[in-house]
């Protein structure tokens, strides 16, 4: 290499060295700035400015702010509604003190040239290491439990009731419940980074319920578009049963597409929901029941969802014939196990209307009429057979000779079957069968009294009640 191009390559060398050390320099002139013992300026622990603070001062800062917060409210927000708690409640501490180590390791740790970052990046923006409080649980759970009771608002649905023959419409009102769970999250988020002396107030999640229904889609009821009534009599707890279950299905609203339940709306039938012993099938037999009699409510009103040409979800016949309509004409209700269950399939809700006058279960469904004038259905009952019922003759000891009463009449078997009948302008243009319904035959059941009997009387109502033979069995007791 000749002198000249060694003087070159000395030289650049050279400027190559005098720009690292100048830029060495610069990277390192913000270094300089580190206190020993001292958090770098710019640094907070939360909301405190610790800058120029030892450790120790540090913590004892952050101490002081936090007592000074503990003295005042915060305020926890569900929707529109707010409560106020003192802070001191929910037993705040401090207790995690490794953030201070982390504010003061700011600046102090990695390479030379990531603390430069670090340390520049401080000269427009403050580095915040979180403070995490602890609380307790109990008693923020306790007062979340608090705000639920007092704050929850089930939404309202839009109403309709049928009053002096018109419809009085209300709209409905929009609900707010409190998400607990959720909610413990939120404050959890809070007391980690988010607290300070100036911003109190943490908003809570909560659901908007919106009502159900509209005084808009309610107003589209107009028409009664089926109707239908059976005798029940009057006074007796059966009738006491019916008209109960009745007023519990009164003014239900079934909105398009949903289905409603016969069973669901009048249960439990207790006591305490407004039932009495009451005659009802169970086994082929008749037995006192609480709700005894409902199935003629539910019955009833299937024979106005048929006339209306509602869908009929689910419908089951008696194990026994009923007196109150003809042959599948029944709805039983046997709580999950058998139910009558309408879903509405047009386009505007369903009003129903149930109550008792004058000895008869009356039902009228609301909606609106689209079926031309012309056009009219009919129900009929068809049996295809029958089972005579037979005699049952019971006898008992707990009555004299010549005690005869009978203690259940007699129910025959039928099969039968419902058949839709549709005219128009008068002439039969359809007839489609709607169900199959069996009956089993319940033989009429006498009790016999044997007590006191001689031994020619015992054997002679043994033999005329073996045999079922009713005349018999009474000519005995009366022997």
């Amino acid at each position: 290499m000749n002198k000249k191009k060694k003087k070159i390559l000395i030289g650049v060398v050279a400027a190559v060295v005098v720009v690292i050390c100048v830029a060495f320099a610069i990277i390192a002139a913000p270094l300089t700035t580190l206190k020993e013992g001292q958090i770098h300026a710019g640094v907070f622990l939360g909301p405190v400015d610790v800058s120029n603070l030892t450790e120790a001062e540090a913590e004892a800062k952050v101490l002081d702010y936090i007592n000074e917060y503990e003295k005042g409210k915060i305020a926890f927000k569900v929707g529109q509604e707010e409560k106020d708690f003192n802070a001191d409640e929910l037993k705040i501490q401090w207790t995690d003190k490794e953030a201070v180590k982390a504010a003061y390791k700011v600046g102090r740790e990695g390479s030379i040239f990531s603390r430069y970052n670090v340390l520049k990046a401080l000269e427009k923006e403050k580095v915040v290491i979180p403070v995490k409080l602890s609380y307790d649980e109990e008693a923020t759970n306790k007062m979340i439990g608090q705000m639920a009771k007092e704050f929850n608002n089930e939404a309202q649905d839009a109403s309709i009731r049928r009053e002096n023959g018109k419809f009085v419409i209300e709209e409905g009102k929009e609900g707010i419940v409190l998400d607990e769970e959720a909610a413990k999250t939120v404050i959890e988020e809070y007391f980690g980074s988010k607290w300070n002396v100036d911003e109190r107030q943490v908003e809570l999640p909560a659901t908007i319920q919106q009502p159900k229904g509209s005084v808009e889609e309610l107003q589209k009821i107009q028409d009664c578009i089926g109707s239908y009534k059976t005798y029940c009599g009057f006074g007796e707890s059966r009738v006491q049963n019916i008209v109960n279950g009745t007023k519990r299905i009164n003014g239900h609203v079934i909105y398009p597409g949903e289905t409603f339940s016969a069973n669901a709306a009048m249960e439990p039938y207790d006591a305490q929901n407004g039932y009495v012993l009451g005659g009802a099938y169970e086994n082929g037999t008749v037995v006192q029941s609480y709700g005894g009699g409902i199935c003629q409510v539910s019955s009833t009103l299937y024979n106005a969802a048929l006339l209306a040409e509602i869908e009929i979800a689910e419908r089951s016949p008696h194990s026994m014939m009923v007196g109150y309509v003809q042959p599948s004409m029944d709805a039983a209700i046997a709580g999950t196990w058998k139910d009558l269950k309408i879903k509405n399939n047009f386009d505007v809700p369903i009003y129903i209307e149930g109550y008792v006058k004058d000895g008869y279960v009356n039902f009228n469904l609301y909606g609106k009429e689209t079926r031309s004038s012309s056009r009219k259905i009919e129900f009929i009952s068809e049996t295809i057979s029958s089972t005579p019922a037979g005699t049952t003759i019971e006898q008992s000891a707990d009555f004299p000779v010549g005690y005869f009463e009978q203690k259940q009449g007699p129910h025959t078997g039928l099969k039968a079957r419902l058949w839709k009948v549709v005219y128009e302008n008068g002439k039969e243009v359809s007839r489609t069968e709607v169900n199959n319904s069996e009956y089993r035959a319940s033989n009429a059941i006498y009790v016999i009294g044997t007590g006191g009997a001689s031994a020619e009387q015992a054997a002679a109502i043994r033999a005329a009640a073996e045999a079922g033979d009713k005349d018999a069995a009474e000519a005995a007791a009366s022997a």
